[in-house]
């Protein structure tokens, strides 16, 4: 999937919601049809299946490049 559009309507923000930093102020986010952004059912980040690749570094400053790398694929 790609998500495309001029500077300022909403990409990023979008693409947060999905992968679970950001919370909804209104309205649901289903994934596989189950909701994902209720109060009472959380899917967490990491479990969600989402990758985001950040256009500046998103990385963890107090590790290593091995360390950073090694998270993601701890997860599966």
């Amino acid at each position: 999937m790609a998500i495309v559009g001029p500077s300022g309507c909403g990409k990023t923000s979008l693409l947060r919601l999905v992968a679970g930093f950001l919370k909804p102020d209104s309205g649901r986010i289903l994934m596989d049809e189950e909701e994902v952004s209720s109060k009472e059912f959380v899917i967490l980040p990491e479990k969600r299946n989402v990758t985001i690749v950040f256009q500046s570094y998103a990385v963890w400053p107090h590790k290593n490049v091995f360390e950073n790398v090694a998270f993601g694929l701890r997860l599966r």
